[in-house]
């Protein structure tokens, strides 16, 4: 039996300036794969006194957690578009199984029933923060000077490594806007 549940929370609003607009939310992914087992039925290879049984169970979680906020304003000429967020992600992974040969009864099917039983348990955690933003400033709304900037921290990686920035910076001029004049509009 497998089953998929995700869970999240909804935008929510904190307006502490009239102009920033900072929402923040979170979300859960769980997968979980129950115990199952199945036999052999054909006969048992050789090593394997009256077959083989594995019983196993696997679990998975990722949880999420974001904020973002962003701010959008015009001063004159010019604009400005900031944003400013970050992630926490957590991963985890458990595998647990066993499996059965040589069963005391012919033909029962349980752990409980083997003789030799080989368990395996594993257990697979992993982590990543980021922090990220942007900023923007506009001229006459035809020249646009933007950049990024994102630092990565993962859990996976050794200490002295852990951190990866990614930062960018472009320059956009709209010709068409440049160009453009205003003109009156006559209806």
């Amino acid at each position: 039996m497998i089953g998929a549940v995700a869970r999240g929370s909804p935008a929510r609003v904190l307006a502490i300036v009239s102009w920033p607009a900072p929402p923040d939310w979170s979300r859960a992914q769980d997968y979980n794969n129950f115990p199952t087992g199945h036999a052999s039925r054909a006969a048992a290879p050789a090593g394997f006194v009256n077959g083989v049984y594995t019983q196993e169970a696997r679990t998975f979680r990722e949880t999420n957690y974001d904020f973002l906020i962003a701010a959008n304003k015009d001063f004159g000429d010019f604009g400005a578009n900031l944003t400013f967020g970050g992630n926490r992600m957590r991963r985890r992974s458990d595998y647990n199984s066993v499996r059965v040969t040589d069963f005391v009864v012919y033909d029962l099917y349980t752990v409980q029933n083997g003789r030799v039983k080989d368990p395996i348990y594993d257990l697979v955690e992993r982590g990543v923060n980021s922090l990220y933003g942007s900023a923007e400033v506009s001229y006459k709304r035809f020249l646009y000077l933007n950049g990024t900037l994102r630092n990565d921290w993962f859990s996976t990686l050794s200490p002295e490594n852990r951190s990866i920035l990614y930062p960018s910076v472009s320059l956009q001029l709209k010709t068409a806007s440049a160009t453009e004049k205003e003109s009156p509009v006559a209806c």
